[in-house]
Parts: C-alpha cells; structure tokens; sequence
C-alpha cells in the first residue's frame, strides 16, 4: 500500500504502523480511519487491531491487515489474553498508535512487558481521559495513567481543555510528552446541502451517538419533558448499551409520543433536517458529531463538557446550567428564533472551514510520525514548552 512516496525510517525501510482501537465505531473509530488513511496515503505499511465491528469491516474493504482484538470498555480478566496478544503483534511494527483509554491501557501494559529493544514507539491517543469517569474509579484510573505514561513517545491530545488536564493531571516528565491535534471533519463530505431525514411538523431536536451514561441522552430525555412544549420531537440517532434504559425511562416520563429511537446509521440527513443538534455529554474529549453537525450547518446546543476547546461565540449555543435544567434553559430561545438558528448554522459552517477540516490534523499526525520515525525519538520538550504537533 503506498502513496505518492514511501514514508521511510532512518535505515530507508518502509515505517510499520499498527493502530489499535476499543471502539469500533462512532467518533474515536473515524479518526482511526482519518489517520489509517494518512499513513497508508505517505506509503507506511499499516494495519489495524480492534474488536469486530464498523471498524474492522472497513479495513478488510480498504486492504489493510486488520487484528480482532476483542477488548471491552471495561477492565476484565480477558485484558490479559490482550496483552498477551499484542505483546506478539508489537516487536514486527516500528509504530504504534493507541486510541482510547482501553486501547492504551492494554497497549501500554504490552509495551511494558517488553525489552526496551524490542518496543516499537508508542503514540497513545485517550480520546478523553480516564480519569473523567465519575466515582472512585476515576481516582484509580489517574494513577494508572501516570504510571503507564512513561510506555508512551507522546500523548495526543484532542482538544485543549484535555491538554490542560493531561498536564495537570500526569508527572511533569510525562506531560512533556503531550501534543495537540484537535479533531476534525472532512467539510467536503460533512456538507449544508443533501438528503435530509424525514421531519415531524414541530421542532425537531436531533441527538446522535452511542447510547450510553456518558453521552447524556437520559438529560436530553428529562430536558424535553421540562420544555412543556406540545409539538416537539426528540430523535435519538445510535445504538449502545442503555438502549433498554434509555426506553424505560421515556416510558416513565410517559413521554412515547415525543421521543424517537433511530439505529446508528449516517448522520447527516438528520444533523440537516434538525432545528437543533443536542450534544448533552458528560465528560468528553471533542466529540466529531459536535464537529460534524456544525459542518453540516446544524444549530448545536452542546454542555461545557461537549463544546470545551471551541471558541466561545456565535458559531454553537452552550449550556451554562448542570443537567437537564440547564439543557432545557438551552433549547428554549433556539427552537423560537428561527432567525437565531439560521445565523448560527452560517458561522457554524465558517469555524469548522477555518479551524476544524480533516486536512489539517492529517498533515499535524504526519508531521509528528515523521519526527517520531525518521530518527531516533528526540527528548520531549520540557514541561510548559508550547506542545503544538
């Protein structure tokens, strides 16, 4: 598979490159692709390792050497088969490339159990840390990442707000190693113009993503019931584990009438057809659907948590109040100003032009490969150096 020109290490051979994901789908897997893409593209000898799913099927249809490797989202006994399994996978690539805190998690481990001559280098991409799930966990999760930073060249992270964590967060000697590459949207597919999914007569409130605690669509749910407001339609565009609890409680609300389940499927007719795109996460990294709607001249009402890193302004709308209250305090002035809506879906279209295109974190990932393999792996900058890739 090879590009223009092969991309060579520092003895003239092809750069080997294995990608390793825990989601298989969803935001964290079309930037795997993005990047896949970018390395096969530069000519590097690349292939994939990930559970069955969107992910794998797409490099068997692109001809990439793809691994099942079946982690779950949360620690289990099998991670140790995993490790076992990259373990064997690591000595025969000159790059690795971890995405997600699963994916790192049992990466690194692997790394570790190497001879230091036989570890490839390491990129490690969370795509939101650990640390941010709630509860005690979150605390055990933090110590883990700081041990298991020194097993990583560099730590990406995708938006600012994630940056500043990750130094605030790591020991001084592993925030040295953190980048910035800000996620980003192909704006010749992500486009205003297109098909549009079927609309109620109301307003429209689109919400898409995996179904899950940390994306928030039970808040989006409470929100809805809280607008008081007859005519109006929720969708919930994904698939994901609180599928049955998501619907136990529209059930309870009694709110059937009001609420739709879409299967994950593409989302730009329906980021179109919405008055409003409703990103309601908890805890994230930057999400794309955030990015994508935008691009797609959606008004995008999303928490601090979604929307942290964007530039505050008239590109997207922000809720300023925790939880459902604050979501439904949102929603009101957008789904009664029509005019407010068009004037944010136009800027919305310009930020993501200017600041968020596909091309630019390709060209920022292939900068930072370059460095990482055409020579031996320089020292990371010290700490409060700019971290820019």
């Amino acid at each position: 598979m090879s590009g223009r020109h092969a991309d060579r290490g520092s003895e003239g051979t092809v750069v080997r490159v294995l990608h390793v994901s825990q989601p298989a789908d969803g935001g964290t897997a079309a930037v795997v692709r993005t990047l896949v893409s970018a390395d096969a593209a530069q000519g590097r000898s690349v292939a994939v390792a990930s559970p069955r799913g969107a992910l794998g099927d797409w490099a068997g249809e692109q001809g990439f050497d793809w691994t099942e490797l079946p982690l779950g989202r949360r620690p289990e006994a099998a991670d140790l088969r995993h490790v076992r399994a990259l373990r064997r996978l690591l000595p025969h690539v000159d790059l690795v490339v971890l995405h997600s805190s699963k994916a790192g998690a049992v990466g690194r481990l692997a790394l570790g159990s190497l001879p230091r001559a036989s570890r490839p280098t390491c990129v490690f991409y969370p795509h939101a840390w650990s640390w941010y799930t709630a509860g005690p966990a979150g605390n055990v999760y933090r110590r883990f990442e700081r041990l298991a930073a020194r097993w990583a060249d560099r730590i990406v992270a995708v938006s600012e707000p994630e940056l500043r964590d990750g130094r605030r967060g790591l020991p001084r000697s592993a925030s040295a190693k953190l980048r910035l590459i800000e996620n980003g949207v192909d704006v010749e597919r992500f486009v205003p113009s297109g098909l549009v999914a079927p609309r109620p007569p109301g307003p429209f409130i689109v919400c898409v993503g995996r179904l899950c605690e940390q994306k928030g669509q039970d808040l989006a749910i409470e929100a809805l019931q809280m607008l008081g407001m007859e005519e109006v339609t929720l969708c919930l565009v994904g698939d994901g584990p609180d599928r049955s609890r998501l619907e136990h409680l529209v059930d309870d609300l009694e709110m059937e009438r009001w609420v739709r389940f879409e299967a994950a499927q593409d989302p730009r007719p329906f980021y179109r057809s919405a008055d409003v795109v409703l990103v309601p996460s908890r805890w994230d990294g930057m999400p794309l659907v955030l990015l994508e709607a935008m691009a797609c001249g959606a008004t995008v009402l999303a928490t601090r948590a979604a929307a942290a890193g964007l530039p505050d302004g008239s590109a997207l709308a922000i809720v300023e109040a925790p939880g459902a209250t604050g979501i439904a305090t949102g929603l009101r002035p957008l789904l009664r100003d029509p005019e407010l809506r068009a004037r944010t879906g136009r800027a919305a279209v310009a930020l993501v032009h200017e600041r968020y295109p596909a091309s630019r974190v390709v060209d920022q990932y292939d900068d930072l490969v370059r460095t990482l393999t055409t020579d031996a792996v320089p020292d990371p900058l010290p700490a409060g150096e700019p971290q820019t890739a």
